[in-house]
């Protein structure tokens, strides 16, 4: 488990978590930044405010991430489907050719023997 120190809308915190201490402190900058940035264009709010602010701006994000990732699912599991719509189509084209070749009637002599190519 990391733990690490960082400072988010100027105050001090102590984060832990499973993933990196690279990552909890990418994660750190990035609220930061919000805060700041929102801090910057609305002048009025409190802390809380500017908090709570930055929370939706986060889920709804990750929200539209979640949703492009939904789609991308959808689509490679439809091109899954569809390949393997089109194996199920190829497996009897694929038997006939692994089987051997039927000899047509024409192929036999007048006594019903196969008839070799080089005898034609």
């Amino acid at each position: 488990m990391a733990e690490v120190r960082v400072e988010i809308y100027n105050q001090a915190y102590v984060l832990r978590g499973e993933k990196s201490e690279a990552q909890l402190r990418r994660v750190a900058r990035e609220v930061d930044y919000r805060m700041s940035e929102i801090a910057t264009t609305r002048r009025n709010l409190d802390v809380t405010r500017i908090a709570v602010l930055v929370a939706l701006h986060l889920a709804e994000d990750h929200l539209d991430l979640q949703a492009r990732y939904d789609r991308v699912v959808k689509m490679l599991e439809d091109q899954y489907a569809k390949q393997q719509t089109q194996e199920d189509l190829m497996t009897p084209m694929r038997r006939d050719l692994e089987q051997p070749k039927k000899q047509r009637p024409e192929d036999k002599d007048e006594r019903g023997f196969p008839t070799s190519p080089r005898s034609k």
